[in-house]
């Protein structure tokens, strides 16, 4: 009987020192000076910061190029009279890029559009949005107006995939569709990126500058402010089946740096270019700063809708860090429209 008893007591020690062993080992796995712990800890801070470099750099790049075609656009517009001349060519090619993107976004769902449509057609909505720029004075009693042309492009688009499904015409093989998801790339981003078009126009060559630069401006300092704030303390997902990267703490950043930011690039964009001529009133700056700021994120969760659709993480890979280029016109195209309207409905008060 002792012997027995001797040897359970040894059996259930033995447990014991094995369970405590089993449970420490793995709590030590989860700490973060565990050699395996923190090799994945360091792996992940090293790859954050190797797609922050990549970012920065990219963006970086992609400012420089811009502001030298900004400044480049607005000499040429002091010089012709006619403001835009440099932009428009680069906004085609911008739109036929991001259609091509859309395109390749639906067609990984495998539905089957037609090769280079949805792309001239982009382009074209783009280019006729631009119309009204090669005017030395557009009329003011035009009966397009200058909307107007936007959606003559549109429709034009429109009419011309039903042109090629007519002359390609073989058998019934989901025509409308085809033609359905052309359309949509077309309006999503020809037609939308047609606003910038509109607004470089807008009232002459100083303030059409101005109104195109604080667009690009806010949309991408409230971007920054999210990206950064929502990396520092953000803990509620805004959309976490949508976008888990997304809080309501980096959205609440967005709109502080974004209104801040409406303030800062229309005081600043408006001495540099105007000179002191008088300043918008502040509460109006901070006022666009905000409903840009808003407009820009739902245009980011449009495309986080359609990139989760089609189950991928960016629109294309060639802008490291960045993705594609609707990766970078997701929050302006939305924003371009809603600009527009605070420009021409009076949001802005001119100063004088």
């Amino acid at each position: 009987m002792v012997l027995a008893s001797s040897g359970t007591h040894s059996d259930n020690d033995t447990l014991v020192t094995s369970a405590k062993s089993l449970v420490t080992n793995g709590i030590e796995r989860l700490l973060p000076d565990h050699p395996v712990a923190q090799s994945d800890l360091c792996g992940t801070i090293h790859k954050g910061h190797q797609v922050l470099r990549w970012r920065l750099a990219s963006a970086a790049v992609i400012i420089s190029v811009s502001c030298f075609l900004m400044w480049a656009d607005f000499k040429m517009g002091e010089e012709t009279g006619r403001a835009g001349l440099i932009l428009t060519p680069i906004a085609v090619l911008v739109a036929m890029a991001g259609a091509n993107e859309v395109r390749t976004l639906i067609e990984s769902k495998g539905h089957k559009l037609r090769p280079f449509c949805a792309e001239i057609g982009s382009g074209f909505a783009t280019l006729m949005a631009c119309v009204p720029l090669f005017w030395l004075d557009y009329p003011v009693d035009c009966p397009i107006g200058r909307l107007g042309w936007i959606l003559y492009g549109i429709l034009g688009a429109i009419g011309g995939f039903f042109l090629v499904e007519i002359l390609r015409f073989n058998e019934a093989e989901r025509i409308v569709e085809r033609v359905a998801f052309q359309s949509f790339a077309v309006v999503y981003f020809g037609g939308l990126l047609g606003f910038l078009a509109v607004i470089r126009d807008w009232h002459d060559n100083n303030w059409g500058l101005i109104a195109v630069i604080s667009v690009i401006s806010v949309v991408k300092l409230s971007d920054a402010g999210a990206y950064f704030v929502g990396r520092a303390v953000g803990r509620h997902k805004m959309a976490p089946k949508l976008s888990p990267g997304k809080t309501w703490e980096g959205a609440a950043g967005a709109l502080v740096v974004g209104s801040l930011g409406g303030w800062l690039s229309l005081e600043i964009l408006q001495a540099i270019v105007n000179g002191p001529t008088g300043a918008i009133a502040i509460h109006e700056c901070l006022l666009y700063g905000l409903v840009l700021s808003v407009a820009g994120m739902i245009g980011d969760l449009v495309e986080s809708l359609l990139k989760r659709d089609a189950a991928v993480k960016d629109s294309s890979r060639w802008l490291p860090g960045l993705g594609g280029i609707l990766d970078v016109f997701d929050s302006l195209l939305v924003a371009a429209g809603v600009a527009y309207v605070c420009w021409s409905g009076g949001l802005i008060t001119l100063p004088g």
